[in-house]
């Protein structure tokens, strides 16, 4: 019963997987974000969001925004409400590539979040004990163990992993030396 509970309380927040900032990917229907925070946002743009939503953050304005000028990357990490328990935000030449929110285990489980995604849109593209992965051309959404979800912009990922000499190939490699 706990579990329908919970399942119930995921499609009853507003937005819970809603894309109203940038449209999905049109080819799959992916969400390019959370809510009014979608990939390729700006820094200021990201910081407008999450002080309007105070229904699931709780910024704190620039003590919750860090810079790494060797790599010029920003950085925002910020405590959550409800439903999310933290939100990690990263940007690269000014462009918003990875949006990481910890889910409260609290709140909700990683089975109905799992369950949720899977009926919306559709199987994973690939599934292991940790994650399980949708993704498309333009964006990677993953669920992660214990209750983290993860979207990603594949291009800009892609010239980083590119820059600095990781290929698909080593990661399907790191990952599976992990399994073990």
């Amino acid at each position: 019963m706990k579990k329908i509970t919970l399942l119930l309380c995921l499609f009853a927040v507003p937005g819970i997987f809603a894309q109203t900032g940038d449209p999905a990917d049109p080819s799959d229907g992916l969400p390019r974000g959370y809510r009014t925070i979608s990939l390729g946002i700006g820094i200021e743009e990201l910081k407008e969001a999450l002080r309007r939503d105070t229904e699931a953050y709780l910024f704190r304005e620039d003590r919750d925004v860090y810079h790494v000028p060797l790599r010029d990357e920003n950085y925002v990490e910020t405590t959550g409400r409800g439903f999310i328990k933290r939100g990690f935000f990263q940007l690269k030449d000014s462009s918003l590539f990875v949006i990481s929110l910890e889910l409260n285990p609290d709140r909700i489980d990683y089975y109905s979040v799992f369950t949720a995604f899977r009926d919306r849109y559709g199987e994973p593209e690939s599934i292991d004990p940790q994650k399980a992965t949708w993704a498309s051309e333009a964006v990677r959404v993953s669920i992660e163990r214990p209750l983290t979800v993860k979207y990603i912009d594949r291009a800009v990922f892609d010239a980083i992993n590119a820059e600095a000499g990781i290929s698909d190939e080593t990661v399907l490699r790191d990952n599976f030396l992990r399994d073990f």
